[in-house]
Protein backbone atom coordinates (compact mmCIF):
# COMPACT_ATOMS: atom_id res chain seq x y z
CA UNK A 1 0.00 0.00 0.00
CA UNK A 2 1.33 3.47 -0.89
CA UNK A 3 2.23 5.66 2.06
CA UNK A 4 3.42 9.09 3.16
CA UNK A 5 6.16 9.83 5.68
CA UNK A 6 8.36 12.69 6.85
CA UNK A 7 12.10 12.80 6.25
CA UNK A 8 13.53 16.18 7.26
CA UNK A 9 16.37 17.82 5.36
CA UNK A 10 18.01 19.52 8.31
CA UNK A 11 15.43 21.96 9.72
CA UNK A 12 13.31 21.83 6.54
CA UNK A 13 10.38 19.41 6.50
CA UNK A 14 10.36 17.01 3.58
CA UNK A 15 7.50 14.65 2.78
CA UNK A 16 8.10 11.41 0.89
CA UNK A 17 5.37 9.71 -1.11
CA UNK A 18 6.19 6.00 -1.28
CA UNK A 19 4.40 3.89 -3.90
CA UNK A 20 3.97 0.17 -3.41
CA UNK A 21 5.90 -0.43 -6.66
CA UNK A 22 9.01 0.96 -4.93
CA UNK A 23 8.91 4.46 -6.47
CA UNK A 24 9.27 7.52 -4.22
CA UNK A 25 8.63 11.25 -4.60
CA UNK A 26 10.26 13.91 -2.37
CA UNK A 27 8.60 17.27 -1.66
CA UNK A 28 10.07 20.08 0.49
CA UNK A 29 6.88 21.10 2.28
CA UNK A 30 8.91 23.49 4.46
CA UNK A 31 10.50 25.30 1.53
CA UNK A 32 8.15 26.21 -1.31
CA UNK A 33 6.68 22.75 -1.89
CA UNK A 34 9.69 22.03 -4.11
CA UNK A 35 9.78 18.74 -5.98
CA UNK A 36 13.30 17.47 -5.33
CA UNK A 37 13.29 13.68 -5.70
CA UNK A 38 11.76 10.96 -7.87
CA UNK A 39 13.16 7.47 -7.56
CA UNK A 40 12.11 4.31 -9.39
CA UNK A 41 13.35 0.74 -9.27
CA UNK A 42 14.57 -0.73 -12.56
CA UNK A 43 16.18 -4.16 -12.84
CA UNK A 44 16.61 -4.28 -9.09
CA UNK A 45 18.42 -0.92 -8.93
CA UNK A 46 17.16 2.45 -7.68
CA UNK A 47 17.29 5.15 -10.35
CA UNK A 48 17.10 8.84 -9.40
CA UNK A 49 15.22 10.88 -12.02
CA UNK A 50 15.22 14.30 -10.34
CA UNK A 51 18.09 16.39 -9.08
CA UNK A 52 17.62 17.81 -5.60
CA UNK A 53 19.71 18.52 -2.50
CA UNK A 54 22.02 15.97 -0.93
CA UNK A 55 22.06 17.53 2.55
CA UNK A 56 20.87 20.47 4.63
CA UNK A 57 24.17 22.20 3.83
CA UNK A 58 23.66 21.66 0.11
CA UNK A 59 20.14 23.09 0.37
CA UNK A 60 21.45 26.14 2.23
CA UNK A 61 24.26 26.74 -0.27
CA UNK A 62 22.43 26.17 -3.55
CA UNK A 63 18.75 26.84 -3.06
CA UNK A 64 18.66 30.58 -3.71
CA UNK A 65 20.95 30.31 -6.71
CA UNK A 66 19.03 27.45 -8.33
CA UNK A 67 15.47 27.20 -6.93
CA UNK A 68 15.80 23.57 -7.93
CA UNK A 69 12.35 21.93 -8.02
CA UNK A 70 10.40 25.09 -7.15
CA UNK A 71 6.94 26.13 -8.28
CA UNK A 72 7.31 29.50 -10.00
CA UNK A 73 4.29 31.58 -9.02
CA UNK A 74 2.82 34.16 -9.65
CA UNK A 75 5.42 34.62 -12.37
CA UNK A 76 8.08 32.29 -13.78
CA UNK A 77 11.52 33.42 -14.82
CA UNK A 78 12.53 37.09 -14.77
CA UNK A 79 10.79 40.43 -14.25
CA UNK A 80 13.00 43.18 -15.62
CA UNK A 81 14.67 45.15 -12.80
CA UNK A 82 11.92 43.84 -10.49
CA UNK A 83 9.61 46.62 -11.73
CA UNK A 84 6.18 46.51 -13.38
CA UNK A 85 3.16 48.76 -13.87
CA UNK A 86 -0.48 47.77 -13.46
CA UNK A 87 -3.61 49.95 -13.71
CA UNK A 88 -1.82 53.18 -12.94
CA UNK A 89 0.31 51.82 -10.11
CA UNK A 90 4.07 51.15 -10.18
CA UNK A 91 5.20 48.00 -8.35
CA UNK A 92 8.71 47.07 -7.17
CA UNK A 93 9.52 43.41 -6.50
CA UNK A 94 12.53 42.23 -4.50
CA UNK A 95 15.56 41.78 -6.73
CA UNK A 96 16.24 38.34 -5.40
CA UNK A 97 18.80 37.34 -8.05
CA UNK A 98 21.30 40.26 -7.96
CA UNK A 99 23.86 38.06 -9.76
CA UNK A 100 21.27 37.63 -12.54
CA UNK A 101 21.42 41.22 -13.81
CA UNK A 102 19.35 42.73 -11.01
CA UNK A 103 15.99 41.16 -11.90
CA UNK A 104 13.28 39.63 -9.73
CA UNK A 105 12.99 35.95 -10.52
CA UNK A 106 10.79 32.87 -9.97
CA UNK A 107 7.85 34.39 -8.14
CA UNK A 108 6.84 34.82 -4.48
CA UNK A 109 6.22 31.33 -3.09
CA UNK A 110 9.56 29.51 -3.24
CA UNK A 111 10.57 30.41 0.34
CA UNK A 112 7.17 29.98 1.98
CA UNK A 113 6.08 26.94 4.00
CA UNK A 114 3.22 24.90 2.54
CA UNK A 115 0.52 22.98 4.37
CA UNK A 116 -0.47 19.37 3.69
CA UNK A 117 -4.25 19.26 3.15
CA UNK A 118 -4.75 15.75 1.81
CA UNK A 119 -3.16 12.40 1.00
CA UNK A 120 -5.21 9.82 -0.88
CA UNK A 121 -4.66 6.76 -3.03
CA UNK A 122 -6.87 6.44 -6.09
CA UNK A 123 -6.31 3.29 -8.07
CA UNK A 124 -2.63 3.13 -8.97
CA UNK A 125 -1.90 6.77 -8.03
CA UNK A 126 -0.97 8.21 -4.64
CA UNK A 127 -1.87 11.92 -4.41
CA UNK A 128 -0.32 14.43 -2.01
CA UNK A 129 -2.01 17.85 -1.84
CA UNK A 130 -0.27 20.95 -0.49
CA UNK A 131 -1.59 24.49 -0.15
CA UNK A 132 -0.05 27.93 0.31
CA UNK A 133 -2.09 31.07 1.03
CA UNK A 134 -0.29 34.14 -0.31
CA UNK A 135 -1.52 37.20 1.58
CA UNK A 136 -0.53 39.87 -0.95
CA UNK A 137 1.74 41.64 1.54
CA UNK A 138 5.14 40.97 0.01
CA UNK A 139 6.72 43.91 -1.83
CA UNK A 140 5.62 44.34 -5.41
CA UNK A 141 2.69 41.93 -5.65
CA UNK A 142 -0.39 43.08 -3.69
CA UNK A 143 -2.76 40.36 -4.94
CA UNK A 144 -3.77 37.62 -2.47
CA UNK A 145 -4.40 34.14 -3.81
CA UNK A 146 -4.24 30.51 -2.78
CA UNK A 147 -1.87 28.13 -4.55
CA UNK A 148 -2.66 24.40 -4.47
CA UNK A 149 -0.41 21.63 -5.78
CA UNK A 150 -1.34 17.95 -6.19
CA UNK A 151 1.61 15.61 -6.63
CA UNK A 152 0.67 12.26 -8.14
CA UNK A 153 2.92 9.19 -8.08
CA UNK A 154 1.99 5.99 -9.92
CA UNK A 155 3.80 2.94 -11.19
CA UNK A 156 3.93 4.68 -14.59
CA UNK A 157 5.26 8.08 -13.56
CA UNK A 158 4.42 11.42 -11.97
CA UNK A 159 1.77 14.09 -12.52
CA UNK A 160 1.78 17.57 -10.99
CA UNK A 161 -1.52 19.45 -10.92
CA UNK A 162 -1.23 23.18 -10.25
CA UNK A 163 -4.20 25.29 -9.14
CA UNK A 164 -4.54 29.03 -8.52
CA UNK A 165 -7.56 30.44 -6.68
CA UNK A 166 -8.09 34.21 -6.56
CA UNK A 167 -8.99 35.10 -2.95
CA UNK A 168 -8.76 38.86 -3.49
CA UNK A 169 -11.31 41.50 -4.45
CA UNK A 170 -9.86 42.40 -7.84
CA UNK A 171 -8.61 40.55 -10.91
CA UNK A 172 -5.37 38.63 -10.39
CA UNK A 173 -2.69 39.00 -13.11
CA UNK A 174 -0.23 36.11 -13.08
CA UNK A 175 1.83 33.47 -14.82
CA UNK A 176 2.84 30.00 -13.63
CA UNK A 177 5.80 27.69 -14.06
CA UNK A 178 7.92 24.97 -12.49
CA UNK A 179 11.65 24.32 -12.17
CA UNK A 180 12.27 20.52 -12.03
CA UNK A 181 15.78 19.25 -12.82
CA UNK A 182 15.59 15.88 -14.60
CA UNK A 183 18.29 13.19 -14.69
CA UNK A 184 18.70 10.18 -16.98
CA UNK A 185 21.98 8.84 -15.57
CA UNK A 186 25.39 10.25 -16.45
CA UNK A 187 26.35 13.72 -17.71
CA UNK A 188 23.59 15.59 -19.51
CA UNK A 189 26.04 16.21 -22.40
CA UNK A 190 25.59 12.56 -23.35
CA UNK A 191 21.77 12.70 -23.41
CA UNK A 192 19.51 13.15 -26.42
CA UNK A 193 16.70 15.72 -26.44
CA UNK A 194 13.61 15.82 -28.64
CA UNK A 195 10.68 18.28 -28.65
CA UNK A 196 7.85 16.80 -30.69
CA UNK A 197 5.88 19.98 -31.52
CA UNK A 198 7.07 22.87 -33.71
CA UNK A 199 8.71 25.57 -31.61
CA UNK A 200 9.29 29.31 -31.76
CA UNK A 201 12.48 30.53 -30.11
CA UNK A 202 11.84 33.46 -27.76
CA UNK A 203 14.53 36.00 -28.62
CA UNK A 204 16.01 37.79 -25.60
CA UNK A 205 18.35 40.74 -25.13
CA UNK A 206 21.70 40.72 -23.32
CA UNK A 207 19.84 40.80 -19.97
CA UNK A 208 17.70 37.74 -20.80
CA UNK A 209 14.54 39.83 -21.35
CA UNK A 210 12.35 39.00 -24.40
CA UNK A 211 12.51 41.39 -27.34
CA UNK A 212 8.97 40.30 -28.47
CA UNK A 213 10.49 38.55 -31.49
CA UNK A 214 9.89 34.81 -31.88
CA UNK A 215 11.85 32.80 -34.43
CA UNK A 216 10.85 29.42 -35.93
CA UNK A 217 13.36 26.90 -34.61
CA UNK A 218 13.82 23.20 -35.33
CA UNK A 219 17.01 22.42 -33.36
CA UNK A 220 15.31 19.66 -31.38
CA UNK A 221 12.63 18.61 -33.88
CA UNK A 222 14.54 15.30 -34.07
CA UNK A 223 16.50 13.62 -31.26
CA UNK A 224 19.72 15.59 -30.86
CA UNK A 225 22.69 15.04 -28.56
CA UNK A 226 22.83 17.91 -26.06
CA UNK A 227 26.61 17.88 -26.08
CA UNK A 228 28.34 21.04 -24.89
CA UNK A 229 25.30 23.30 -25.38
CA UNK A 230 24.72 25.83 -22.61
CA UNK A 231 20.96 26.19 -22.53
CA UNK A 232 19.00 28.86 -20.72
CA UNK A 233 16.46 29.20 -23.47
CA UNK A 234 12.72 29.72 -23.82
CA UNK A 235 10.50 28.46 -26.64
CA UNK A 236 6.80 28.78 -27.41
CA UNK A 237 5.10 25.68 -28.74
CA UNK A 238 3.26 26.16 -32.03
CA UNK A 239 0.25 24.40 -33.54
CA UNK A 240 -3.15 23.37 -32.13
CA UNK A 241 -2.13 20.32 -30.05
CA UNK A 242 -3.36 20.48 -26.45
CA UNK A 243 -0.27 18.72 -25.12
CA UNK A 244 3.46 19.19 -25.68
CA UNK A 245 5.92 16.30 -25.27
CA UNK A 246 9.65 16.33 -24.63
CA UNK A 247 11.86 13.24 -24.63
CA UNK A 248 15.15 13.07 -22.74
CA UNK A 249 17.12 9.86 -23.40
CA UNK A 250 20.39 8.34 -22.33
CA UNK A 251 21.48 6.50 -25.51
CA UNK A 252 24.05 4.43 -23.61
CA UNK A 253 21.67 2.87 -21.08
CA UNK A 254 18.43 3.38 -23.02
CA UNK A 255 16.88 5.13 -20.00
CA UNK A 256 14.19 7.39 -21.48
CA UNK A 257 12.19 10.08 -19.74
CA UNK A 258 9.02 11.21 -21.51
CA UNK A 259 7.88 14.57 -20.20
CA UNK A 260 4.56 16.27 -21.05
CA UNK A 261 2.72 19.52 -20.29
CA UNK A 262 -0.83 20.67 -21.03
CA UNK A 263 -1.40 23.55 -23.45
CA UNK A 264 -4.39 25.57 -24.64
CA UNK A 265 -5.77 28.88 -23.39
CA UNK A 266 -4.01 29.70 -20.15
CA UNK A 267 -2.00 26.49 -20.42
CA UNK A 268 1.72 25.76 -20.45
CA UNK A 269 2.36 27.07 -23.95
CA UNK A 270 6.03 27.86 -23.22
CA UNK A 271 9.01 25.85 -22.07
CA UNK A 272 12.41 26.85 -20.71
CA UNK A 273 15.40 24.51 -20.86
CA UNK A 274 18.42 25.11 -18.64
CA UNK A 275 21.71 23.23 -18.26
CA UNK A 276 22.95 23.67 -14.67
CA UNK A 277 26.71 24.17 -14.14
CA UNK A 278 27.24 20.61 -12.83
CA UNK A 279 25.72 19.26 -16.08
CA UNK A 280 24.27 16.20 -14.36
CA UNK A 281 20.66 17.20 -15.09
CA UNK A 282 18.47 19.29 -17.37
CA UNK A 283 15.85 21.72 -16.08
CA UNK A 284 12.69 21.25 -18.14
CA UNK A 285 10.46 24.12 -17.09
CA UNK A 286 6.79 24.36 -18.11
CA UNK A 287 5.66 27.99 -18.27
CA UNK A 288 2.41 29.71 -19.19
CA UNK A 289 4.35 32.73 -20.47
CA UNK A 290 7.82 33.92 -21.45
CA UNK A 291 10.06 35.89 -19.07
CA UNK A 292 8.96 39.39 -17.96
CA UNK A 293 5.26 38.52 -18.23
CA UNK A 294 4.08 41.26 -15.86
CA UNK A 295 5.51 43.80 -18.30
CA UNK A 296 5.08 42.31 -21.77
CA UNK A 297 1.81 40.52 -20.81
CA UNK A 298 2.53 37.73 -23.32
CA UNK A 299 0.54 34.78 -22.01
CA UNK A 300 -0.57 36.74 -18.94
CA UNK A 301 -3.55 35.12 -17.18
CA UNK A 302 -6.21 37.34 -15.61
CA UNK A 303 -8.33 35.59 -12.98
CA UNK A 304 -11.47 37.24 -11.59
CA UNK A 305 -12.19 37.13 -7.82
CA UNK A 306 -13.25 33.66 -6.65
CA UNK A 307 -12.21 31.94 -9.87
CA UNK A 308 -9.75 29.04 -10.19
CA UNK A 309 -7.23 28.04 -12.84
CA UNK A 310 -5.83 24.51 -13.23
CA UNK A 311 -2.70 23.31 -15.06
CA UNK A 312 -0.79 20.04 -15.21
CA UNK A 313 2.47 18.46 -16.31
CA UNK A 314 4.12 15.12 -15.73
CA UNK A 315 6.57 12.48 -16.86
CA UNK A 316 6.99 8.75 -17.37
CA UNK A 317 10.15 6.68 -17.60
CA UNK A 318 11.15 3.73 -19.75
Amino acid sequence: MSSLFSRHLGPVERLVVAHDCGAELDVLIGRGGCLVGWRVVRNGKTVELLDGYSSAEDLHERYHSSHCGARLSPFPNRIKDGKWHWKGVNHSLLKNFPWEQGHAIHGMLFDLPWTKTDFTVTGDTAWLTLECAYDGKQPGFPFPYTAVTRYGLSSQGIEVQTLVRNTGHEALPFGEGWHPYFRVGGPIDQAELHMALPTLLVEVDDRSIPTRTMIPDDDFSKPVLIGARNLNTCWKFAGPAMRADVTLRNPTSGLTLRYWQTRGEGGYDYIQLYTPPARESLAIEPMTCPPDVLNNQLGLILLVPGAEHLLSWGATVE
